[in-house]
């Protein structure tokens, strides 16, 4: 068997105490790759070794590595930023002759967990959103896997939302700042019991529990924290590496898979590049797993990539916090004049 994930879910998995990567300094209890048995570790597989791939830092593990090995960073041109997409994003950079790795803790929003309407990316989950005029609910499309049934929509998942807000910063529903443009003339903008606004994407008569699906302020904000912070991540990797911008992006992640470029560029997610220099690869990490179990040499790739990865704290830095502000507003908009009014 072969493992690879974040030094968290690499620590649980194997028994090891991870509650050092909780509190500074966030050394992890071991950075090497682990050989164990898979039944010493609870798994009811007699004989079955179990191979995990080493860790780069308290917040940088395997995935990445992984990941890096699916699309062949090693052949990649100088320039090229790899984003493994989810809870936490791990950024990887190529220069000539060296990588460099950060995280940034983009949160759960992102997989659908936290939001006012959402669900992961079953069947049944909004996962793009299309706003044709202020007067109609916006068209829509939902997960539907091969196989499974049709069902009505049921919540929206962490695509959605980013399509969804994408979508609102476009037709300038929502301001600079993230909150909602105060315009009655907006059919889908409505407030709710606490005189809140929100935005109906689907009203109850049309979904599955008969329950609105709508994208609440707090959603909107959930996202303005995930994007600001990768793309102040993306920014202090780069200079780090004495780059202004990348010459090449890679989005990795299961996240990632179903993401519009466009999306990710209007809400200033990822530097802005032709499309062209963009490229989505889905969940390379289990690629690379897979890569890993079938031929070992991968795993010692990953071993030596390791050892000469250059980690940036982004913790210890003490400008990312006045960056990460002044990057949660929305960049695209009609109107760009208006104060903020974001609240950290």
């Amino acid at each position: 068997m072969v493992v690879v994930g974040n030094p968290t879910m690499i620590h649980i998995l194997i028994g090891e105490n991870p509650s050092p990567l909780g509190r500074y300094p966030y050394i992890p209890a071991f950075h090497e790759a682990k050989i164990l048995s898979a039944a010493d570790i609870g798994f009811s597989l007699d004989r079955v070794v179990l191979q995990t791939f080493p860790q780069i830092s308290g917040f940088i593990g395997g995935d990445i590595l992984s990941a890096a090995l699916a699309v062949d960073m090693e052949h990649q041109p100088e320039g090229t930023l790899l984003i493994d997409l989810g809870t936490n994003g791990e950024l990887l950079f190529k220069d000539k002759k060296t990588l460099f790795a950060a995280s940034c803790a983009t949160g759960p929003a992102f997989e659908g967990a936290t939001l006012s309407c959402g669900i992961q990316a079953i069947p049944g989950a909004i996962n793009k959103a299309s706003i044709i005029n202020d007067v109609d609910f916006p068209e829509y499309t939902t997960v539907n896997f091969s196989g499974s049934k049709n069902i009505k929509p049921c919540g929206v998942c962490g695509t959605g939302v980013i399509s969804s807000v994408a979508e609102l910063c476009r037709h300038g529903i929502i301001e600079p700042s993230g909150a909602f443009t105060k315009k009655d003339t907006i059919r889908p903008l409505v407030q709710d019991n606490d005189n809140r606004l929100k935005y109906i994407l689907l009203p109850e008569d049309e979904t599955h529990d008969e329950r609105a699906i709508s994208i609440s302020q707090q959603d909107v904000r959930s996202v303005q924290l995930g994007k600001a912070a990768i793309i102040t991540g993306i920014e202090f990797l780069l200079k780090a590496a004495g780059y202004d911008h990348p010459n090449k992006i890679i989005i990795a992640g299961a996240f990632g898979t179903f993401m519009e470029m466009e999306d990710m560029v209007t809400l200033g997610m990822i530097p802005t590049i032709a499309t062209e220099q963009i490229e989505i690869v889905g969940n390379s990490a289990g690629a690379g797993a897979v890569m890993a179990l079938c031929d070992n040499t991968y795993l010692q790739k990953a071993i030596e990539m390791a050892s000469q990865v250059v980690t940036i704290d982004l913790t210890c830095d003490i400008q990312f916090q006045k960056i990460f502000v002044q990057k949660l507003r929305f960049p695209h908009f009609k109107n760009d004049n208006e104060p903020s009014r974001v609240q950290v």
